[in-house]
C-alpha cells in the first residue's frame, strides 16, 4: 500500500504462544495414580488381584508374556480337559467319508456324469417353466377379481 488514508490506527500486536518453557518442564512424566483399595470398587478381590500381577510381572521380566505364560499358575483354572477326545475313532470318521466319496467317484464315468447333468439341466428348466406358467396364471386371476 502505497498511501495509507488511517493515518491514527495502530495494528494489533498478535499475542505469541510461550514456546519458552524449559525442556525439563516438558519432559517431566506424570506421576502414576496410586490405587485406593479401601474404595467399594476396589476391595480386598482388587488388591490381591494387583499383588499377583506384581509378582507375576517381576517373573517374567524380561522372558516373553504370552497369555498361556501368564494363566498357567491361575488357581482358578484347570488343567484337566473339559471334553475328551476318542483319537482312534475320530479320524477313522474322516477318513471312512473321503474313501466312499473317492469309491464312489470311481464307478461313475464320463458319460454317466454327462447324462446326469443333462436330467438336472432338464429339471432345472421344467421347474422354471412351471413357476412362470403358475406366475401368470395368477396375473389373470388377479386381473379378474379386480375387473368387477
Amino acid at each position: 500500500v502505497l498511501f495509507n488514508p488511517f493515518d491514527d490506527i495502530i495494528p494489533r500486536e498478535i499475542k505469541r504462544l510461550k514456546k519458552e518453557k524449559p525442556e525439563e518442564e516438558v519432559k517431566k512424566l506424570k506421576p502414576k495414580g496410586t490405587k485406593n483399595f479401601s474404595l467399594l470398587s476396589f476391595g480386598e478381590e482388587a488388591e490381591e488381584e494387583e499383588e499377583e500381577v506384581n509378582r507375576v510381572s517381576q517373573s517374567m521380566k524380561g522372558k516373553s508374556k504370552s497369555s498361556h505364560d501368564l494363566l498357567k499358575d491361575d488357581p482358578h483354572l484347570s488343567s484337566v480337559p473339559v471334553v475328551e477326545s476318542e483319537k482312534g475313532d475320530a479320524p477313522d470318521l474322516v477318513d471312512d467319508g473321503e474313501d466312499e466319496s473317492a469309491e464312489h467317484d470311481e464307478y461313475i464315468d464320463g458319460d454317466e456324469k454327462n447324462l446326469m447333468r443333462e436330467r438336472i439341466a432338464k429339471k432345472l428348466k421344467k421347474d422354471t417353466s412351471a413357476n412362470v406358467k403358475s406366475a401368470g396364471e395368477g396375473e389373470v386371476e388377479k386381473k379378474s377379481v379386480s375387473r368387477r
